[in-house]
């Protein structure tokens, strides 16, 4: 045989050292953009959930001035088709907040804020056409609630009562940032 021949042979390959070093620098490479990219993904995910966070308070923000300004508010029980006065003697607790509110042309317009059996909340206007959803994920049965001023809640609807509007919504990201947000406002509100 020609040494030179099994020489080149030997050298042509690469030693197991070699193949070991490359291989654990590739795995290192490859887990750096794997976490990357998870990490990508949670800072996408925690930034979408922000912006619904902020839409929240945007709806929650548009209700208030809706009430400040209304010119009658009741606090009743809706199924989506039947608004349902509270008894005089039960506690003033609802799902439903319906709202007279002036408009600029001298006629009024009749609002209704639900949260519907699926923990979703509607807005519609009466004579307006169709129900539009604001905020899903609702947990709250009956948000909206009316109290005096010591904050106990009314038997019957009075003159001057605090509309207390307490929305408390689970996230509906099931993954990592999952969190609970409520929204507690309280308006005070003479009729």
């Amino acid at each position: 045989m020609n040494p030179t021949a099994t020489n080149q042979k030997t050298r042509a390959a690469f030693t197991i050292t070699e193949v070991a070093v490359v291989s654990t620098l590739m795995l290192i490479v490859l887990g750096s953009i794997i976490s990357l990219s998870i990490f990508s993904l949670r800072v996408s995910s925690g930034a979408n959930r922000q912006l619904e966070l902020d839409s929240q308070a945007r709806v929650v923000n548009f209700m208030v001035s809706e009430i400040k300004t209304a010119r009658d508010v009741a606090i009743q029980n809706y199924n989506g088709t039947t608004l349902t006065s509270i008894p005089v003697g039960q506690p003033l607790v609802g799902n439903a907040l319906t709202l007279v509110i002036d408009n600029p042309n001298g006629t009024t317009k009749d609002v209704i804020y639900w949260v519907d059996t699926n923990g979703e909340l509607f807005r519609t206007v009466v004579s307006g056409g169709g129900a539009k959803l604001w905020i899903n994920d609702i947990t709250s049965a009956t948000p909206f609630s009316g109290k005096d001023f010591a904050g106990n809640i009314l038997t019957t609807p009075s003159q001057r009562m605090i509309v207390d509007v307490r929305l408390t919504a689970v996230d509906s990201n099931q993954q990592n940032f999952k969190q609970t947000v409520t929204r507690h406002v309280t308006v005070s509100k003479r009729n």
